[in-house]
């Protein structure tokens, strides 16, 4: 059995890995390589997973845009 199999529901998604949970999709996008750096160190300073960090950006971004 996979371990994302064996794991019940009430299992955070981090540890199965996000990368086999049906919820999650990847996405890939492009930044400039400086700005990219900057915030993957700044990121890691601050103890946050960079794809959290980008999830709760744009989720304040689209409720931003329905106002």
């Amino acid at each position: 059995l996979y371990l994302a199999e064996r794991l019940d529901s009430q299992t955070p998604s981090r540890l199965v890995g996000k990368n086999k949970d049906p919820n999650y999709t990847k996405g890939t996008f492009y930044l400039p390589k400086e700005l990219y750096m900057k915030f993957k160190v700044t990121v890691m300073q601050s103890g946050q997973e960079m794809s959290a960090l980008v999830e709760e950006l744009i989720e304040d971004w689209l409720k931003q845009q329905e106002n």
